[in-house]
């Protein structure tokens, strides 16, 4: 059965599907706030000012519509099902930006980048020729049972990301899943002086197949890690929040893609015991720009600060984190070990090298499937009649913060 196109929105909309915007603020009385690896003291001069500059330089990725049909199927829009495929854009868009941009990048400063950003965010675009495009990762999830139009879960979208990052050769990432909760940093780093694999199943855009062209000799290539976790069987179990929140507070951290059921959400921060996220549930018109250099961006950015209790955070999630380099790589292993394994109910388990004791290393890159692109067209569809829910969220406009004592 094919999905109805019933668009919720008769006219371009930006308005929040499934969330209550509150009169809630930011308030500096309940802690500083932790982004990514980096403290923002509200109560510090110039605090609120930098917090709004970080979180308005996050590439914002929500429903879309009128995009071009996904492979032989009628979907031309991602409402409803596409959630954690946005969460994973908004992850993986995260780590691109610290790769090819830097970590202090600002949209509304480094405007001398802007080639770079354009070409960035061109690769998350809604049409096929995108890499990581709803396209590209809808009909790359049905290699890890996903059907067109069917929800995916945090680990699923790990999987997609992987697979489809062994064609960027202009990033080229070591893009590694750790799987039974546990992480070999010998075997990371093995991992990253592999050649990068290449295929031919996914078309690169022209500025990535210009950059094909590449040295075969082993180099260190940066590393993105995730780590799939169920800590608890409906919600987060209060032994393991902590140890959620330390993982924001590493450097290297890309954030969290969980949620409530159906209801994914990417987290990159948190006050206290509220997680902060930016919400894809969004519906938008798809974006289709003459020219890649001028791409219009303000609906790929958003001033709202989104909070949800960790206490009602579904226990399915994944981390992420990004290491540029073997130095970096090296200090996550360290920050891991002391922030977060350190506790008496361990998160996960981290090791320098793989125990005697423990089952041989498995290519985490499941075997490939090779099936060429037009195959998708005729693969059945399915639709996901879960529906999100709207409860004991808070949004803030950062533009209130300006107010905030």
């Amino acid at each position: 059965q094919k999905m109805m196109m019933t668009d919720p929105c008769a006219d371009f909309c930006s308005t929040y599907e499934n969330t209550v915007e509150t009169g809630d603020h930011l308030d500096a009385k309940k802690g500083p706030i932790w982004l990514l690896g980096e403290c923002f003291e509200l109560d510090k001069e110039g605090g609120k000012r930098k917090l709004k500059e970080v979180i308005y330089s996050k590439l914002w990725f929500t429903y879309r519509k009128n995009f071009r049909a996904i492979g032989g199927t009628d979907y031309t829009c991602d409402t409803g099902w596409g959630c954690t495929l946005r969460c994973g854009q908004m992850m993986l868009a995260q780590a691109l930006t610290w790769r090819h941009l830097g970590r202090d990048w600002r949209r509304e400063k480094d405007l001398s980048q802007n080639h770079v950003y354009n070409q960035l965010l061109g690769e998350f675009l809604d049409r096929p020729e995108s890499l990581y495009s709803i396209q590209q990762i809808a009909q790359c999830g049905v290699d890890f049972s996903r059907e067109i139009g069917e929800w995916f879960g945090p680990n699923n979208m790990c999987h997609v990301i992987r697979k489809l990052a062994e064609f960027d050769h202009w990033s080229s990432m070591a893009v590694y899943v750790a799987m039974d909760m546990t992480v070999v940093f010998s075997e990371l780093k093995q991992f990253c002086r592999k050649k990068q694999p290449h295929g031919d199943r996914v078309p690169s855009p022209p500025a990535a197949a210009a950059a094909a062209c590449v040295s075969d000799e082993l180099t260190f290539r940066p590393l993105l890690l995730f780590i799939p976790l169920r800590p608890g069987q409906e919600k987060i179990r209060e032994e393991y929040r902590d140890a959620v929140k330390a993982c924001l507070t590493i450097r290297q951290s890309v954030g969290i893609i969980g949620g409530k059921p159906k209801h994914a959400l990417w987290f990159f921060g948190f006050q206290g015991n509220r997680l902060l996220y930016l919400d894809p549930h969004t519906t938008q018109a798809a974006i289709n720009p003459k020219k890649l250099s001028a791409i219009p961006d303000e609906s790929y950015h958003c001033r709202a600060v989104n909070f949800l209790s960790i206490s009602d955070l579904d226990p399915s999630i994944s981390l992420g984190f990004y290491c540029k380099d073997e130095e970096e790589v090296d200090h996550l292993f360290r920050e891991l070990k002391s922030k977060v394994v350190a506790y008496k109910q361990p998160l996960f388990e981290v090791f320098e090298r793989r125990p005697r004791n423990m089952p041989p290393l498995v290519d985490p890159r499941p075997q490939r499937r090779d099936v060429p692109v037009e195959s998708f067209t005729e693969l059945a569809v399915t639709v996901d009649s879960g529906q999100d829910t709207d409860e004991e969220y808070d949004i803030i406009d950062t533009r209130e913060l300006g107010d905030l004592a």
